[in-house]
C-alpha cells in the first residue's frame, strides 16, 4: 500500500513518472488476467488509489499545459489508454482460461524451473529462450553505442526552437558517469537474472528500471544540459545500474566452476572502476555549495521594505541567471514579499498601475545585469541598494562531463518608485 502510494506522490510531482505508474498498471491487469490477483496486488492499488484522483487533476488542471507540452500528457489519450488497459485484462482473461493459456502457462512454467546449478541437464531449448532476454539488450546497448555512426546526428523541437537533443550520444554520456566497464557489469547482471531460474520478485526490482533506462537511453526528452539531462537517470536509471552491478559482482564471487580466481579478479577490478570513479567525480563537490550566499542576498533585497511588506517589481532579464529568476522567487516565498514582473518594455504607467494596485505599500523595482531600463531613467526612482553577489555555480556543459565550480556573479540594484 506504501508503494502504490509512493508511485502516486512521484506522478503527483512530475508527469513524466505516468511512465512508471503505466507499467505498474500493466502489472496489475496482467495480474488479473493470469488469475493470480492477491491481497498484495490490491494493497498496492489501493494506495496508488489513494493520491491517483489528486495526481490525475494535477496533471490535467493546473499542470494541464505542462504536461500536453513535456509529455503529450491529454485526457484524451489518458481516457483512451484507460479503457484501452481495461478492455486488454477482460479479453486477456478470456484468452488466458482457454487452450491458449495453457499453453503459455506450461512454457512459462518450464521457463522458471530450477536447474542454474546443473546447467548441463537444463533443456537448451529453456535456456536459449531465456538468453533471448540479455541477447536483446546487449544488441541494444551496442546500437545505442554505435548510434551517431548508424544514424548521426539526432535533434528535435524544444519549446519551438529545433536544436541539438544529443540523443545519440545518451549512453556515451551515461559511460562519463556510470563508466563502460559499468555498463557490461549490468549487462552481465542482467544476464544472471534472466537466466538463472525466473521469480517474479526478481523481475519487479529489475524489470521496470530496465525499461524505462532502455527508453530514455533511446530518447531523453530533456534539456541537453547533462546538469539538467541526468535527472532523467536519477530515478530509476542509476538504481538498476547499481543493482545489476551488484548482482553480477555476487554472481562473479560465487562462481562454482573453473577459473574462480580470474573472475573474481576481474569482478574486483570491474568494482574498483566503478566505485573509484563514482568517489573522484563526487569528491570535488564535498564542500561545494550550490549558490551559496543567495539567502542572504534576498534578504538584503528585502531589507529595503523596512520590515513592512513591500511590492518589489522585476526588471527585465539577460539569461537565465539574472537577477529577477533568482531573486524573484526567493523573495516572494521566503522573505513574504510581493513579487511582480514588470511587462516588456515597462514604463513610469505600468510602476503607477502597481501602486495604485497596492495602496500604502513600499513599491521597489529590482534590475540586473542589464540596469534600469532606459524608458524609465527619467521616471524619478530613487536608487536604495545596489551590490554584487558571487555565487558557487557547478559547471554546466553539452559536450563534457560538468567537473568544476564556475562560479555566478549577479548585480543587484534596488530603486524607490517615487510617491509610495
Amino acid at each position: 500500500a506504501l508503494a502504490g502510494a509512493a508511485l502516486g506522490i512521484a506522478w503527483l510531482d512530475r508527469p513524466d513518472t505516468l511512465l512508471p505508474v503505466l507499467i505498474a498498471l500493466g502489472l496489475l491487469a496482467a495480474a488479473a488476467v493470469v488469475g493470480r490477483f492477491g491481497r498484495l496486488h490490491a494493497a498496492f492499488a489501493l494506495g496508488l488509489a489513494v493520491v491517483a484522483p489528486h495526481a490525475l487533476w494535477q496533471a490535467l488542471g493546473p499542470a494541464g499545459r505542462y504536461s500536453e507540452a513535456a509529455g503529450g500528457i491529454t485526457a484524451v489519450r489518458l481516457a483512451l489508454a484507460g479503457v484501452g488497459l481495461a478492455l486488454g485484462t477482460v479479453v486477456g482473461r478470456v484468452l488466458w482460461v482457454g487452450p491458449l493459456g495453457r499453453r503459455i502457462e506450461r512454457l512459462a512454467g518450464r521457463l522458471a524451473a530450477p536447474g542454474w546449478n546443473a546447467a548441463a541437464s537444463q533443456p537448451r531449448r529453456r535456456l536459449a529462450l531465456k538468453a533471448l532476454l540479455p541477447a536483446g539488450l546487449t544488441l541494444l546497448a551496442l546500437v545505442a553505442w554505435f548510434r551517431p555512426q548508424l544514424f548521426g546526428v539526432d535533434y528535435f523541437d524544444y519549446n519551438g526552437r529545433l536544436i541539438r537533443s544529443y540523443d545519440e550520444q545518451n549512453l556515451h554520456r551515461l559511460a562519463w558517469f556510470v563508466t563502460v566497464p559499468g555498463i557490461a557489469a549490468t549487462l552481465a547482471g542482467f544476464a544472471v537474472v534472466a537466466l538463472r531460474r525466473w521469480r517474479a520478485a526478481a523481475w519487479i526490482a529489475v524489470g521496470p528500471a530496465v525499461l524505462l533506462l532502455v527508453l530514455y537511453v533511446y530518447q531523453a526528452v530533456n534539456s541537453t544540459r547533462l546538469m539538467w539531462w541526468s535527472r532523467r537517470y536519477v530515478p530509476s536509471g542509476l538504481l538498476v545500474f547499481a543493482l545489476l552491478t551488484g548482482i553480477a559482482f555476487a554472481a562473479a564471487w560465487a562462481w562454482p566452476r573453473r577459473g574462480r580466481l580470474l573472475v573474481r579478479a576481474v569482478a574486483l577490478a570491474v568494482a574498483a572502476v566503478v566505485v573509484g570513479t563514482g568517489l573522484a567525480q563526487s569528491l570535488p563537490l564535498a564542500r561545494h555549495r550550490e549558490f551559496d550566499g543567495s539567502f542572504a542576498a534576498s534578504a538584503r533585497i528585502a531589507a529595503a521594505a523596512g520590515g513592512r511588506q513591500g511590492v518589489f517589481v522585476w526588471g527585465p532579464r539577460r539569461t537565465y541567471f539574472d537577477t529577477m529568476p533568482l531573486f524573484a522567487a526567493p523573495v516572494w516565498l521566503q522573505r513574504d514579499q510581493l513579487s511582480v514582473i514588470l511587462p516588456p518594455g515597462g514604463t513610469r504607467a505600468d510602476l503607477e498601475r502597481i501602486q495604485r494596485a497596492f495602496p500604502g505599500q513600499p513599491v521597489f523595482l529590482v534590475t540586473g545585469a542589464l540596469g534600469l531600463p532606459p524608458q524609465l531613467r527619467t521616471a524619478g526612482l530613487r536608487k536604495v541598494d545596489g551590490f554584487r553577489v558571487l555565487m558557487p555555480f557547478w559547471q554546466e556543459s553539452d559536450t563534457t562531463r560538468p567537473s568544476h565550480d564556475v562560479g555566478l556573479a549577479a548585480t543587484v540594484e534596488v530603486w524607490e518608485v517615487g510617491g509610495s
